[in-house]
């Protein structure tokens, strides 16, 4: 799906609409493009292809730096992961600045400072997921990422995004492709991030986290379950509510909050899926597992910075108007 085109803008539309459109479906970024390029000189293109809670979104640009600053991140906390494919540029990334070749794989947090320079026009793809879906310590996403190159594991992940990005628009299209698509990437993201990590001191070895995978992975297939608890899936999971509670306290992850941000994620992909575009916002909330539609709006605008609604139009490109449904304070 197309996003954006700078194509079809006035020439001074053309740098807030890509705003909005990095803030919607990105996070939100300072961009910043040469002078003369401010007006009609600016050329980009942005594409977005869902995978389930995950996504693909490739871009064509003239020269731009895309900065994400303490005030940003404070202002629109998304806990998401990206990692991009580029055509070239430079990075400056957990207090290191360095050159970014083609095919070079990354990993970028967004709750990071960062900035990354595009001297010139080029072309990058990424593959984006919800950070909580990796069921990680911080401290091993962050190590991992430092040294992704010294994982066995990096040409092979590499050369896995680079093949989905070639054919993500016939796999975005088929659900059950999709589907194992996702699941994939996930997997070998979580599996990158740990070999990458795991022979630094201090860092414990998070495949020893087996019970918060398993759950989170019980979680994930039961989403749409408005009583899901970490209580009930200990249950489930044939071990006492206690060692639960113990397990993800260790690891450092709220069962609540990762099941509202994935359910979240959920919704909003779903919004844009054309087999939905007749079905109500309040709907697909509770297909999500969210009961009230009201508390749903509230999470979503705190989440992503806008309405429901407001998304939706955003998405489908359609004129901006009043919250006619799920009104809420």
């Amino acid at each position: 799906m197309r996003l954006y085109d700078s194509r079809l803008l006035a020439p001074d539309d053309r740098l807030d609409k890509l705003h909005d459109a990095y803030a919607s479906n990105l996070w939100a970024s300072r961009l910043e493009v040469p002078r003369d390029q401010a007006g009609g000189t600016l050329t980009t293109s942005l594409d977005y292809f869902p995978l389930g809670t995950c996504a693909v979104v490739q871009t064509s640009s003239s020269s731009f730096r895309l900065s994400r600053t303490p005030s940003l991140i404070a202002r629109d906390p998304s806990a998401l992961l990206s990692l991009p494919i580029v055509s070239g540029g430079e990075l400056e990334y957990l207090g290191e600045r360095r050159v970014v070749g083609s095919g070079d794989l990354s990993v970028i947090d967004s709750e990071q400072v960062q900035s990354f320079h595009q001297p010139q026009h080029g072309s990058g793809t990424l593959f984006q997921l919800p950070r909580d879906l990796l069921a990680l310590p911080p401290d091993v996403i962050l190590e991992g990422s430092r040294h992704l190159e010294h994982s066995p594991l990096y040409p092979v992940v590499r050369g896995y995004l680079h093949d989905l990005f070639r054919h993500i628009e016939p796999i975005s299209q088929d659900p059950v492709a999709a589907s194992a698509a996702e699941q994939s990437g996930i997997e070998l993201v979580r599996a990158l991030l740990v070999s990458a990590a795991r022979p630094r001191d201090g860092l414990r070895d998070a495949f020893a986290e087996t019970f918060v995978s398993s759950a989170l992975a019980y979680a994930r297939r039961h989403l749409s379950d408005p009583s899901l608890t970490l209580g009930q899936v200990a249950v489930r999971l044939n071990v006492s509510r206690r060692y639960g509670y113990a397990r993800f306290a260790e690891a450092g992850i709220s069962f609540e909050q990762w099941v509202i941000e994935r359910r979240l994620h959920g919704a909003r992909a779903a919004m844009m899926s054309p087999e939905r575009s007749q079905v109500t916002i309040e709907a697909i909330a509770h297909t999500w597992g969210f009961r009230d539609a009201s508390h749903f709006v509230r999470r979503f605008r705190q989440a992503f910075g806008c309405t429901p609604t407001q998304w939706r139009r955003r998405a489908s490109g359609t004129s901006p108007g009043r919250d006619d449904d799920l009104l809420a304070p």
